[in-house]
C-alpha cells in the first residue's frame, strides 16, 4: 500500500480542529499510484488541496492495507468529519473496500460518500465547492464536473460550425435576380 497524506493547515493534529472540522475530507484509493498522482497534479494546479490523503494498491499489496490506510485517514482528521472517497473503478478493490467501511459507518461517524470513476476535474471541483455545499451535493457537483469533462475532442475540434448566410442573400436554391 502506498499513502500520500496531506493534513491540515498549522497545528492541527489528530482529531481535527473546529475551523478546519468544517470541510470534507477527501480520499482517493486507486490501483497502483493513480490517485497520488491525480492528488499531486492538482495540488500542482490549484495548490494544497487540504485534508486529503492517496491510498495506493499495489501489485503486491493486500485489501486489508487500503481498508487500515482509509480508516487510519479518516481516525487522524476525526471521525466526526465529512468524507469523499474517490475510487478508481466501480467494482474494484478499493472500491468494494470502499463499500465496506461505508456499510461499517457508525451513527457517530459523519456522512461518507463513495464516488467510482474519478477524473482530475473531480478533483478540482472538490477543492472549489467543499466549503460552499453540504457533504450530499458536494458529491452530485463532483459527478456531475466528471460527466462534463469527458468529451469527444474529435468532435469539438473538427466540427465544422453552422455556415450563416448575410441577411441580404436569397434563399437557398434561388439565384440573385430570378422572380
Amino acid at each position: 500500500m502506498m499513502a500520500d497524506e496531506r493534513s491540515g493547515t498549522g497545528g492541527e493534529t489528530g482529531a481535527a480542529t473546529d475551523a478546519a472540522a468544517a470541510l470534507p475530507l477527501l480520499i482517493i484509493a486507486s490501483h497502483g499510484a493513480v490517485g497520488q498522482a491525480a492528488l499531486e497534479t492538482c495540488s500542482q494546479i490549484l495548490g494544497p488541496i487540504e485534508p486529503a490523503a492517496a491510498i495506493g494498491l499495489d501489485v503486491h499489496g493486500r485489501l486489508e492495507d487500503v481498508e487500515r490506510g482509509i480508516v487510519a485517514v479518516r481516525e487522524h482528521h476525526g471521525r466526526e468529519r465529512p468524507t469523499i472517497i474517490l475510487v478508481d473503478l466501480f467494482g474494484g478493490s478499493c472500491a468494494n473496500v470502499a463499500a465496506k467501511i461505508l456499510k461499517s459507518r457508525t451513527e457517530q461517524d459523519a456522512p461518507i460518500r463513495v464516488i467510482a470513476g474519478f477524473n482530475i476535474p473531480m478533483i478540482i471541483e472538490f477543492a472549489f465547492s467543499r466549503s460552499k455545499y453540504p457533504l450530499d451535493k458536494l458529491a452530485d457537483r463532483i459527478i456531475e464536473a466528471g460527466k462534463k469533462a469527458c468529451l469527444d475532442l474529435n468532435a469539438k475540434v473538427l466540427a465544422r460550425p453552422a455556415q450563416v448566410a448575410p441577411k441580404d442573400a436569397p434563399p437557398p436554391g434561388k439565384e440573385p435576380g430570378t422572380a
